[in-house]
């Protein structure tokens, strides 16, 4: 399958020679061990091609989540790099894996487009890739696709999710990804694809927002607490709560604050780290 991706691509990683900026002070919050905190932003880090880290950037920092789900580059016309070096050695300090949001629209995206938006994340040192928009996998007609990119992937040592946005998934998708983000749809995976129960909660990802109503209520900081209880209780090891994912909310840093307190730290599983 790598042989397979190669051949239709012609992928070519270029080095990261990128250097790191001057350290920056991190005075934010000391989160506790073993709390899966993870943030979806896909608005920008940086507001110039010169990369230095913006108020959205410095505050992702400072609340320390685990793990930060961004766009490797601005919005057009902009396009500059998102993930500049600046902004990754400020992540990187603060124990922020930051993975780099890609599309594949359920399988019908162009893979040279895929292999394209893929090599540029990769090029910027990120630490993983979100695979967004990807096919449940309850058929085989896309597993050869999903199976070429997770397999590039995967031989780069880089970490791997994959985002249906639905809550009935094939298993077959688990070899593939080491994390399933069901998005909002946390709260019936389990009882419409029954072979979770077979996986530890770490490998299952959910998210509450306000993003297309999807949830029919609100989600302000009260709820988003609420909602992290929940998912861990039914047995989703990761959830993220914000109202856009383009803009970090008002209760932001201090919901970051309070999320073992919602969840219950003793509860709460490893952190992220690619399944082999």
């Amino acid at each position: 399958m790598q042989i397979f991706f190669n051949a239709i691509i012609g992928l070519v990683l270029l080095a990261n020679a990128a250097a790191a900026p001057a350290q920056m002070d991190l005075a934010g919050i000391v989160r506790p061990p073993g709390v899966n905190a993870y943030v979806i932003y896909y608005g920008w880090l940086t507001d110039s091609a010169h990369g230095s880290p913006n108020a959205a950037a410095m505050s992702i920092a400072a609340a320390r989540p685990a793990l930060a789900i961004v766009q490797a580059r601005t919005a057009a016309p902009a396009g500059h790099r998102n993930v500049s070096p600046q902004v990754l050695a400020l992540m990187h300090e603060a124990g922020v894996r930051v993975y780099a949001y890609v599309a594949t629209s359920w399988g019908l995206a162009d893979l040279r487009e895929v292999a394209r938006a893929t090599n540029d994340a990769l090029e910027a040192g990120v630490d993983g890739i979100l695979i967004d928009e990807a096919d449940p996998l309850c058929t085989n007609a896309h597993y050869n696709y999903y199976r070429a990119i997770s397999d590039y992937i995967r031989a780069r040592g880089k970490g791997l999710i994959f985002n249906t946005g639905v809550a009935r998934c094939g298993e077959p998708i688990m070899g593939l990804a080491d994390h399933l983000m069901v998005e909002h749809h946390w709260r019936d995976a389990r009882a419409h694809s029954a072979w979770m129960a077979a996986y530890p909660a770490e490998r299952f990802m959910g998210v509450s927002s306000n993003e297309g109503h999807a949830l029919g209520y609100y989600v302000d900081e009260r709820r988003a607490c609420a909602d992290a209880r929940e998912a861990q209780q039914r047995g989703i090891g990761w959830h993220a709560s914000t109202d856009r994912y383009v803009d970090l909310p008002s209760w932001f840093m201090s919901y970051m604050q309070a999320v073992p307190e919602c969840v219950g730290v003793a509860s709460w599983a490893s952190p992220l780290m690619p399944v082999r």
